[in-house]
């Protein structure tokens, strides 16, 4: 979404319908993999091979037309993105997918879709560059943040500091390139601060998730004004 509103272009649009084609067949992939590897094969088994090469299908062919309609090539961001995904797939067939490593891995990954949006259309580095990090900092410091907020509300007793040093800290690099995307980080500490403080009452994973939602929705749109005015 947020290399879409920066720089809207079919060849990003095929990437990202790459990329969401590359999301479903996680799960029908894993589900194959492990039934090989237990050296089982049931009716579902079937299925999920069958399910994953259609959609391995698709996504090799919307990334075959996004690199045929792109202005610059993106081929080390894209080896990047599939690295990090990798991991983040080796691990969940381990059972663990729910790890700090693995999340990292995952939302690093997808920043770097961003970048491939914004080279793919013919926008400098430099745009790429911050709005990927943007994106990958604000993603980690949510990470961070919900394992926090959840620790809090199970042990009962305040997990705020890590979170919020770490956004004031990301606060601290924005402010050399943009004030306003440095201005979100420290709301995002500020958020951190109170929200896992032991202040705030007791709330469902799913209200924490959704907020983070919105703050990621907030986060592209302050990206986006922030590079169209040129930072």
């Amino acid at each position: 979404m947020l290399g879409l509103l920066i720089s809207p272009s079919w060849g990003g649009a095929s990437l990202s319908l790459a990329a969401f084609a590359t999301f479903l067949l996680r799960q029908p992939l894993k589900l194959a993999t492990k039934d090989i590897l237990r050296r089982k094969v049931y009716p579902r088994t079937k299925w999920a091979i069958v399910c994953a090469f259609v959609l391995a299908g698709c996504a090799l062919s919307m990334l075959a037309e996004s690199i045929h309609l792109s202005n610059r090539p993106f081929l080390g961001l894209l080896i990047a993105a599939l690295a990090l995904g990798g991991a983040q797939f080796v691990l969940d067939l381990q059972g663990q997918g729910r790890t700090l490593l693995a999340e990292f891995a995952g939302a690093v990954g997808l920043s770097f879709l961003v970048g491939m949006i914004l080279i793919a259309d013919g926008r400098t580095g430099r745009d790429a560059a911050f709005a990927m990090s943007a994106l990958a900092l604000q993603s980690i410091g949510a990470i961070v943040y919900v394992r926090a907020r959840l620790a809090e509300q199970k042990e009962e007793k305040p997990q705020w500091l890590v979170p919020f040093l770490l956004h004031l800290g990301f606060a601290a690099l924005a402010c050399t390139v943009s004030v306003w995307v440095a201005l979100l980080y420290v709301l995002l500490a500020i958020r951190a601060g109170f929200g896992a403080s032991g202040k705030q009452k007791q709330v469902k994973p799913a209200f924490v998730g959704l907020q983070e939602f919105a703050y990621s929705f907030l986060t592209v749109v302050v990206t986006t004004a922030a590079v169209r005015a040129g930072m």
